[in-house]
């Protein structure tokens, strides 16, 4: 896939309900020290909405616990914090996946020796399983390399 957005057919709603996902997606990003860091950095961002909410495993005896990054750390954010630290997701208690979510975004990693065909078969299969969940879920996807230019519409 040669260009940095693309929608999920499938699953197919109207241009309406999709591009709120797709506004989520247009506003990522990822700083060019990541990919001097790393320049086999890719990302492919899924976008879901429609999930129909139900029971999951949680934390009981959990205790809030607030870490900062390292100076240099490379990191997820957003305006309101830190989602994501040193290239492996941890749970936040803000972003965390709840028994009444029904929006998500998941954020797919990629770094040598994995392919690019290998990438977009896992956000394929997630996209799936994703799409079992329930008869309104919709997905869109935009993937994120040192080649992707800043999204400027459909």
């Amino acid at each position: 896939m040669n260009r940095a957005w693309a929608r999920d057919t499938t699953r197919e709603s109207p241009r309406t309900e999709l591009s709120v996902l797709e506004q989520v997606l247009a506003g990522a990003r990822v700083e060019g020290e990541v990919f001097a860091l790393r320049p086999d950095y890719r990302a492919v961002l899924l976008a879901v909405d429609g999930l129909v909410p139900g029971p999951s495993d949680t934390v009981a005896a959990g205790e809030a616990v607030i870490e900062h990054p390292d100076a240099g750390e490379v990191v997820w954010c957003d305006e309101a914090g830190v989602t994501c630290r040193r290239w492996n997701w941890r749970q936040g208690r803000r972003t965390r996946l709840r028994e009444d979510t029904t929006t998500a975004l998941f954020i797919l990693d990629a770094l040598a020796p994995m392919t690019d065909e290998a990438l977009h078969a896992a956000a394929e299969d997630l996209a799936t399983r994703l799409g079992r969940l329930g008869p309104d879920v919709r997905t869109a996807r935009r993937l994120l390399d040192a080649g992707t230019t800043p999204y400027t519409g459909a």
